[in-house]
Formats: structure tokens, sequence, C-alpha cells
């Protein structure tokens, strides 16, 4: 389990350094270099795929959590705890900021302009969509 972690960690990291190099305009053409064009060409949907499988298994990690902090209820007296801690704020964090970079690459293939405002445009339904769940 923490080796295929560590293995998913690694290629996320090289998808995040190619996606990099293909917001900066430095892919090199498809004549020149064909396989290293392919790889760039590859990775932010890989990313994108990725991101998005690691943002899931947090959530279930935090189920899973939750569930096993829940107290234990008993005929005398229900004792509860204060706070349930799942400390997986900062992963799940990483894991939407790495979703939105590779949907940036992903827009940038496309050639498609003002990409900020696509980035925020779906933080803003992600946003509004949590928001609504909550309340209804």
């Amino acid at each position: 389990m923490i080796f295929r972690a560590w293995i998913s960690i690694i290629v996320m990291a090289v998808c995040v350094w190619s996606v990099w190099v293909g917001l900066d305009g430095k892919i090199p053409p498809y004549e020149y270099a064909p396989v290293s064009f392919v790889f760039h060409w590859v990775t932010p949907w890989l990313l994108l795929i990725l991101a998005a499988k690691s943002w899931y298994r947090i959530f279930i990690w935090e189920r899973m959590l939750q569930a096993r902090q829940s107290p234990p209820i008993l005929s005398r007296g229900l004792s509860t705890q204060a706070h349930k801690q799942t400390n997986t704020d900062l992963l799940k964090l990483t894991s939407q900021a790495l979703f939105l970079f590779a949907s940036a690459g992903v827009l940038n293939h496309f050639s498609i302009d003002h990409i900020e405002w696509w980035i925020t445009l779906i933080i803003t339904c992600f946003y509004l969509l949590k928001k609504s769940s909550r309340a209804g």
C-alpha cells in the first residue's frame, strides 16, 4: 500500500513537471522530438485522472477515519467526542490543486485563451455544488 502511494506521488510529480513545461510553452515540436511531444501531450490527461482518483481515495480515507472514531452506543450514558479529527485536509487540498493544475494543462493543449478565468469558473462551480448539497 505504501509502495503504491509513493509510486503514485512520483508519477504525479513527473506529470506536474511536464504540465509546467507545457504551460511555459517549451514543448519541442513533433518533427524534432516525437517521443517528448507525445509525453508532454499525454501527461496533463494522466495527471487529471490521477488527481481525481487520489481525491476520491482521500474522500474514502476520511469516511473510514470518521467511522473508526465514532463513539460506541452504550445503554448507559452515551459518550461523545468533542470533535472528530481526520487530518486529511492537506491531502484533499493538494489533490484539488493538482486537479486544477491538470485542467489548466488540458485547456492549454486546446489553445484556450484566459485559462485563469476557466479555472476560476471551475472553482466557483465546485463551491456552489458543495454549498447547494449541504443546504438541500
